[in-house]
């Protein structure tokens, strides 16, 4: 029976969290395996075969895309964190989203004046309102650790009064990242709204397996290693520490 390997870290599951987990533990001169049960990298954000093309599933992009060189930004900070260079993605900005509700379109883009204008044409009752509105999330305060539950729906109605245009601002976000009919926490909702209201997001022109790709170079690059097809069924802890996967 060959000998057990020993590590400092253990981490189960090589989704892009698990990746970027370790890619930044090794950085740090730990020695770090990812376990993954399936025989692809991934997680939820993966890709598949199909009649001789590949599609993505789940994420199919980035938010809070921001021009090259703007800095501060969460994508900023998370490719400086895991060293990696922006154009090793190859992303591609979008062109246009567009929330579509009977009778009624607005189209927006990374740059949130198109949004703006969209509202004054469609809405233009609600335009002082929506920039009150952009005006307090930019205010929020996103950073703060486990705020308690408020309404977003609450927080859009202080700014904007009819129901239509508070339903067409709320769908898109609510649809990424709402666990909760008709409505979502504030906090989740301001994220959101700066993410791809604010700044927009983009794509690499591979899709998601270009991320992979970058993640599990990276992660070569400093030492961490990943077994594939290797799930783990039990977890031996003493005194406190795992002292063995299973």
């Amino acid at each position: 029976m060959p000998e057990p390997e020993h590590y400092d870290v253990a981490i189960i599951g090589a989704g892009m969290s698990g990746l970027a987990a370790a890619i930044r533990l090794a950085h740090f001169g730990r020695r770090v395996c990812v376990f993954e049960r399936h025989n692809a990298p991934g997680g939820l954000n993966s890709f598949y075969f199909k009649d001789g093309r590949k599609y993505d599933v789940g994420l199919h992009a980035l938010t809070n895309f921001v021009p090259p060189g703007v800095r501060g930004t969460p994508l900023s900070r998370i490719l400086r964190q895991l060293r990696i260079d922006r154009a090793d993605l190859d992303l591609c900005e979008q062109v246009g989203s567009r929330i579509a509700f009977p009778g009624r379109n607005l189209r927006f883009t990374n740059d949130p004046a198109v949004l703006e204008s969209e509202i004054a044409r469609e809405f233009p009752g609600q335009i002082d309102g929506y920039r009150r509105l952009v005006a307090a999330i930019r205010a929020y305060d996103d950073d703060r650790l486990d705020p308690p539950w408020e309404s977003a729906r609450a927080f859009v109605a202080q700014y904007i009064s009819d129901p239509v245009l508070e339903d067409m601002l709320l769908c898109p976000l609510m649809y990424y990242g709402s666990s909760q009919e008709n409505d979502m926490e504030l906090l989740q909702f301001v994220i959101m709204a700066k993410s791809i209201y604010l700044e927009g997001f983009a794509r690499p022109h591979e899709g998601v397996r270009r991320i992979i790709r970058v993640l599990l170079e990276r992660l070569r690059e400093n030492g961490g290693e990943r077994r594939m097809r290797c799930g783990v069924a039990r977890i031996s802890a003493e005194r406190g520490r795992v002292s063995r996967l299973i």
